[in-house]
């Protein structure tokens, strides 16, 4: 993993995302999975790939049944997806963020 992908997961640990157990089912293989619920059964989920890929990470607001269903079962909805390329992105995704919370 090159830089932005160790600085996001360490921004992740530093705000409480727990790190799912990828099963393999909905996501890649060598993709890390880190959620945080931010409603009841919506969670924001950062997906890291391991390997190198076209994208490096995604930043997903979905709802799910139940936690246990992280990546193993699609969700019920996406409400926000977006493709995190280079260290900008993850501005877009602070703007997103702000903007909900009004």
């Amino acid at each position: 993993m090159d830089r932005l992908e160790n600085k996001i997961i360490e921004l992740l640990n530093k705000n409480e995302f727990q790190k799912i157990n990828n099963h393999f089912q909905i996501f890649d293989c060598e993709s890390q999975i880190y959620a945080k619920e931010i409603k009841k059964n919506i969670f924001l989920l950062f997906i890291i790939k391991v390997a190198e890929h076209v994208e490096k990470a995604k930043a997903i607001i979905a709802q799910f049944d139940s936690p246990e269903n992280i990546g193993v079962k699609d969700p019920v909805q996406i409400l926000f997806h977006l493709s995190i390329k280079e260290k900008k992105d993850l501005m877009y995704l602070d703007q997103y963020l702000k903007v909900s919370q009004l």
